[in-house]
């Protein structure tokens, strides 16, 4: 009979995207995250995410000073003039609900590969157009592409970053948003007088050509995308419904359902949107200048903004760091207080030695069950003194230092057995054993150690000296092991579950009721208040509406030196930073316990702050004209007044 010609199953295409479990479950000590890259490698990807978004922003504003060209010369009204600076910002508002699908399906590393070349392709487009409707789409649509771009660099940023490590690289990262508009004006400004309005987006390519090589050696950050990639996933899977309308809708629904996250992203929006009005209309107060000395005087907000990052990275390294940790010193001594509590608790009301997982004829200090009786913690010492196991102890040595030795988060550290030896012979309990590890900043994974040092035991047992050896020694050590990993797993992983789950019909005694269990569990040390980020934002505020009632009012007197609105120009940009910075990271310090790390809020306070931008850049020159600088300025200190209650009662209310 001839052989059957086997036929290739077809695979699934549910099971591409399945993930690997195991690395799923390890992520935290896996060397592909993000997290456990080299301090060198998170940074050059930060900076290269600012020098991106610094570009875009850059680019928006590089064609304000361009607008009297573009009115002359296509014979348009200065509302429709205004519309290239004005609609690029407004297709940044429109990133998110690219982004998040796309990053969702291909990753972060592609949002970059494939949406910043069609930025610069319209950018150059917008140089060579002849028409003031080619102009205008061009313009939109380079905003349009570079949008995803600004919304992937948060995500990015939040992949590769611990809460506990990012208030710096954060406050790197979103300075550029604000420097690029300032110094896009300046730039604007002397391009426009000595070229012409066309080769303000010849000068963003030159930008651009900078990022290009930085682009192209970034990693991947986005955790679904590799472990795909690690399992050697090629075909392009499909997303499902729900996927795709989650990473679409969630930046509203975060947004919008959310008081403290609206109200934060609205007076931030408003400060951002202030700005842009500014950079469309400040300007006009300056008519007696040429275009490049009007660019200059934009000069004071850089420089302002730059004080603004050194007096950010003081308080947090000086006021914000120290008041952290003197909290978390306060917070884990009061969780060890209550767990010693509990244990005293629990050993007066508990007389019983049986651990829930020991048996009545096992000796208690025998090797083979020391161990497992560590892992859940006898409910009452032993009367006699613990006995040292050293056979035991050097094999339990040798395999945890080959474990450890083996991650490759711990490469490099050379953990010797003997000085793992010297622990155990303390007879610690197992947390205890892992916190002892973990102090000297090894990574382990609790359940994967518990399974090693289990392995490990029957070398230790091997001499026909254990009380097992008189009834079946194989099938008790199976069932010894079996019940150390049942240990390890409920202690560490879930709560614990009855014993009996973990016994069949041959094994003669009962298990031990689970409330003799006398195992506390300690709880996690939570996060700071996020509110303590607004800090900075405090006296912001009221700098954000004096500098703009000074500005006001010294520009429109006639006798007053040009130097003073450039001075309160540079308050205005001192207040904007502070009070941007830190209500990005109050945003992502509201969402830290969830999956998305605060991304899906971020995302929403992007469409809402260029959404804002876009109408305050249209009516700004208008208010101006007829209004005058010093009441038109007042309106904006006014709306500023009023939405800078908003860090005053999420700092005193929470």
């Amino acid at each position: 009979m001839a052989p059957r010609p086997t036929q290739r199953r077809p695979r699934a295409i549910a099971t591409l995207r399945e993930h690997d479990v195991h690395a799923d479950l390890h992520w935290e000590i896996n060397a592909l995250d993000p997290q456990n890259w080299s301090s060198r490698k998170r940074w050059l990807h930060t900076l290269t995410a600012a020098a991106v978004t610094y570009t875009i922003t850059f680019a928006s504003s590089i064609v304000s000073p361009a607008r009297y060209e573009f009115e002359s010369h296509f014979k348009i009204s200065p509302t429709a003039a205004t519309l290239p600076f004005g609609l690029f910002v407004l297709g940044l508002a429109i990133g998110p609900f690219i982004a998040r699908p796309c990053s969702a399906v291909f990753g972060h590393k592609s949002i970059y590969i494939i949406f910043l070349p069609l930025f610069a392709i319209f950018t150059l487009a917008s140089g060579l157009v002849h028409t003031s409707y080619g102009l205008i789409l061009c313009r939109l649509l380079a905003g349009l592409f570079a949008s995803p771009v600004i919304s992937a660099g948060c995500e990015t940023l939040s992949d590769i970053w611990k809460p506990e490590e990012r208030t710096l690289p954060l406050t790197v990262y979103y300075a550029a948003p604000l420097l690029g508009p300032m110094t896009g004006v300046l730039v604007g400004g002397f391009v426009t007088q000595h070229l012409n309005g066309r080769w303000t987006q010849f000068v963003v390519l030159f930008a651009f050509a900078a990022c290009v090589v930085p682009i192209i050696f970034v990693s991947e950050t986005s955790k679904v995308i590799i472990l795909l990639r690690k399992q050697g996933t090629s075909a392009w899977v499909p997303p499902s419904l729900a996927t795709l309308s989650k990473a679409l809708l969630e930046p509203l629904l975060v947004l919008f359902t959310t008081p403290a996250i609206l109200l934060i992203s609205l007076y931030s929006s408003i400060n951002i949107a202030v700005m842009y009005a500014s950079l469309a209309a400040f300007p006009n107060v300056f008519h007696s200048f040429d275009l490049g000395t009007q660019g200059l005087t934009f000069l004071g907000m850089i420089i302002g903004s730059i004080l603004a990052l050194a007096f950010l990275a003081l308080n947090h390294l000086i006021l914000y760091k120290s008041r952290v940790a003197y909290w978390k010193e306060g917070k884990t001594a009061a969780a060890e207080r209550a767990m010693a509590a509990k244990r005293r608790t629990n050993r007066s009301s508990h007389q019983s030695n049986v651990s829930n997982f020991s048996r009545p004829n096992f000796k208690r200090n025998t090797s083979h069950t020391s161990l497992a009786m560590s892992l859940k913690r006898m409910t009452t010492s032993p009367s006699a003194p613990p006995v040292i196991d050293q056979d035991r102890n050097v094999n339990l040595a040798v395999a945890a230092a080959n474990y450890l030795n083996s991650l490759p988060v711990n490469e490099g550290r050379r953990i010797l057995p003997e000085r793992i030896q010297l622990l155990l012979n303390k007879n610690p309990a197992y947390g205890d054993l892992c916190t002892s590890l973990e102090s000297y900043h090894l990574k382990l994974d609790r359940i994967q150690f518990a399974n090693v040092l289990v392995d490990a035991l029957p070398t230790a047992i091997a001499p026909a000296q254990s009380s097992l050896s008189v009834c079946a020694p194989q099938s008790a050590l199976a069932r010894s092991k079996s019940l150390h990993r049942s240990a390890a797993a409920a202690a560490l992983d879930a709560p614990a579950k009855d014993a009996a789950s973990h016994s069949d019909e041959s094994w003669p005694f009962p298990a031990a009721p689970p409330q003799r269990m006398s195992y506390v569990e300690p709880q996690p040390i939570a996060h700071p208040p996020p509110a303590w980020r607004l800090w900075p934002a405090l006296p912001a505020s009221i700098l954000l509406v004096a500098s703009l009632f000074m500005f006001g009012w010294t520009a429109q007197s006639p006798g007053t030196s040009w130097v003073a609105p450039c001075f309160a120009m540079g308050i205005f940009a001192f207040a904007i930073m502070c009070t941007f910075v830190t209500t990005q990271l109050y945003i992502m310090d509201r969402h830290v316990e969830k999956d998305d790390d605060g991304s899906s809020a971020l995302a929403g306070g992007i469409v809402l702050r260029y959404s804002m931008s876009f109408a305050f850049v249209m009516f700004a020159e208008q208010m101006y004209d007829a209004l005058g600088a010093g009441w038109a300025t007042s309106v904006f200190a006014f709306v500023a007044l009023v939405t800078g209650v908003v860090p005053w009662v999420l700092v005193l209310r929470g």
